[in-house]
């Protein structure tokens, strides 16, 4: 009897792993990044999966949910938070060669006017989304 049930739990897990799957695959939109002058682009370790690397950037797939970003002063760079729903966060910190960012044609970073901003950012909106960073 307990195998039973073991058996139909892992099943029931596997369900759900797979429809997760498939509709990440479905409903996934892209995030193209390009840094002009910025050498290679390393996403943050959650991306890495989904990171397609290019010259000076990449794409990434990711879910279409709403992210906040935000920017303020982190140990001597400027520290980016991206939040997701549910509590999840990604955290890295831009270069000081870093001259700007603009994500979907909203700047998110450009010292010194944008040091600490916070901005959202609807995924779902659209299928293609683009961030521009410029490097000196």
């Amino acid at each position: 009897m307990l195998k039973l049930v073991l058996i139909r739990g892992l099943l029931a897990f596997l369900v759900v792993v797979t429809g997760v799957v498939v509709y990440y695959a479905v409903a996934g939109v892209d995030v193209t990044v390009t840094a002009p002058g910025c050498g290679s682009v390393n996403p943050p370790n959650v991306l890495s999966l989904a990171w397609n690397s290019t010259t000076n950037g990449g794409v990434a797939k990711v879910p279409p949910f709403t992210v906040t970003v935000d920017v303020a002063p982190k140990n001597g760079g400027e520290g980016v938070t991206v939040k997701g729903p549910v509590g999840a966060s990604v955290s890295f910190t831009l270069g000081s060669n870093v001259l700007y960012v603009i994500a979907d044609g909203t700047p998110i970073y450009r010292p010194p006017s944008l040091l600490r901003t916070s901005t959202s950012f609807d995924l779902g909106r659209t299928k293609h989304h683009y961030v521009v960073a410029a490097c000196r």
